[in-house]
């Protein structure tokens, strides 16, 4: 997002590719592969700064202990070529919890490394303390993310509406267990029961194929076949169009998030959303304001809620416009793209 923005406007900037894009079923784990490609990495990231000669460096920080091993060299490198550093946290408190189980050496690398960054950007301020040790509290800034607006080149909210006189409640994540599909399926085939006006999608990507085809066959044997739709991954127009087309949005997850980005996209598109009292997502969803939260892994209460929301245009309507606004004021690619432009000149006048 920041690499096709305005900010090229504001800065010349450099992308150095980290990511490993063949398959490898040894990613996280301590072995030759990883640690030669952990190693061409940072040869790659200090030749770039040679031959770039950029004044500030911007990364990701990886909640992971090998990510972190490598994420605190990356900034010892940058510091070292005397460039100003800004470190990135898109998750939320997981830094913290793999700080505290690493090795000695480790921690006392990730400690070294850490206190001599600019500036590190957490995305809410619940997680002003995810850097707790590691980076001085004054060098941290929240900086919200922000996603594309699914409204655009559409002409308003009408496009939300029944398809064959039903409504639609939707959910969008990777079908992991900890996103809590399995919960929405069950709360699926709670209203299946006692309703037929309701279409259930489950959008992305399936991490299992065992669970996926256990998955499945539960579906066809209680007779939801007809009723769930799993489209798979949906990106662009074609998530554009799914949100548009839902009536309700649910993200009953119960492992740890920071801000994931489908409940932004969600509001985008002035969805209701029924969530759960998970980690921070209550700071993002406030019960009754802009959707529903109820107690993770709990499919009865999910299925309450978005029943209750199913039964009240008008409150959906309401919950709806105000998800909208909160978007417009807060979520937008523009502004998140704004501040981090703000922040990144801040720090090189400092």
């Amino acid at each position: 997002m920041l690499l096709h923005s305005d900010l090229r406007n504001r800065f010349d900037l450099s992308h150095v590719d980290t990511m490993q894009h063949q398959p490898n079923p040894n990613m996280g784990r301590f072995n030759l592969s990883t640690l030669f490609f952990a190693l061409s990495n940072i040869f790659h990231v200090f030749r770039t700064i040679v031959y770039r000669s950029p004044l500030l460096v911007y990364m990701l920080i990886s909640p992971s202990i090998l990510g972190l091993v490598r994420d605190s060299v990356f900034i010892l490198e940058s510091k070292l070529l005397g460039r100003k550093v800004v470190i990135h946290l898109h998750s939320g408190y997981q830094i913290q919890e793999v700080y505290a189980q690493a090795p000695t050496l480790v921690r006392a690398l990730a400690h070294w490394a850490c206190h001599k960054v600019d500036r590190a950007i957490v995305l809410q301020t619940a997680f002003m303390d995810a850097f707790t040790e590691l980076v001085p509290r004054e060098h941290i800034v929240v900086i919200p993310n922000g996603v594309p607006d699914v409204l655009s080149g559409y002409r308003g909210h009408e496009q939300k509406a029944t398809l064959n006189n039903s409504k639609v409640v939707t959910y969008l994540s990777n079908l992991q267990e900890g996103k809590g599909y399995n919960d929405f399926l069950e709360a699926a085939r709670l209203i299946a029961t006692e309703r037929n006006d309701v279409r259930f999608v489950v959008a992305g990507t399936w991490f299992d194929e065992e669970e996926k085809r256990a998955t499945l066959s539960w579906i066809t044997a209680g007779g939801l076949g007809s009723r769930i739709e799993f489209p798979g991954v949906v990106l662009g127009k074609a998530k554009a169009h799914l949100l548009l087309g839902s009536n309700v949005f649910v993200f009953p997850a119960f492992d740890p998030e920071g801000q994931p980005l489908v409940l932004l996209e969600a509001m985008a598109a002035a969805l209701p959303i029924v969530t759960t009292d998970q980690g921070v997502l209550p700071q993002i969803v406030t019960h009754g304001r802009n959707g529903f939260v109820v107690p993770f892994r709990n499919p009865i209460a999910l299925a309450r809620a978005i029943t209750r929301l199913l039964d009240d245009d008008e409150l959906r309507e309401r919950i709806g416009k105000t998800n909208r606004a909160e978007y417009l004021e807060k979520y937008t690619a523009e502004k998140c793209i704004q501040r981090m432009g703000d922040l990144f000149e801040q720090v090189l006048n400092s």
